[in-house]
């Protein structure tokens, strides 16, 4: 049986409303994903279920292995505010968590863009 095959995927680009969970994650030579790192203060991040390490399995009941890197990327991120289930196998106890984590605006971070105007001394 051939292997399923994703139909060509409709742009789900939403004029830079683009979110993501905060996540990098490699690709070894058994096709397994592995996350490498979780950005700080990011959602997976907060999520306090996700670790450098662990292997990803699905996202959104989709198997990751076997996947290229930017299918990968594309499952994981959507539209900021929506919610996307990651399955993560630990690499401590091989414990499997599906952990639910709603997606954020990527590409800058709130620090950077104060929203009240600093009052020094008149």
């Amino acid at each position: 049986e051939p292997p399923m095959q994703m139909s060509p995927q409709v742009d789900r680009t939403i004029e830079g409303n683009r979110g993501g969970v905060g996540v990098r994650f490699g690709i070894d030579r058994s096709n397994a994903v592995s996350i490498i790192s979780v950005v700080p203060g990011s959602p997976a991040a907060e999520s306090k279920q996700v670790f450098p390490g662990d292997n990803l399995i699905s996202v959104d009941s989709v198997k990751v292995q076997g996947r290229s890197a930017a299918e990968i990327e594309s499952l994981v991120s959507g539209a900021a505010g929506t919610q996307v289930h990651l399955v993560v196998e630990s690499r401590g106890n091989g414990g499997i968590r599906s952990v639910p984590i709603t997606r954020r605006p990527t590409g800058g971070s709130p620090q950077k863009s104060p929203t009240k105007t600093p009052t020094g001394p008149p």
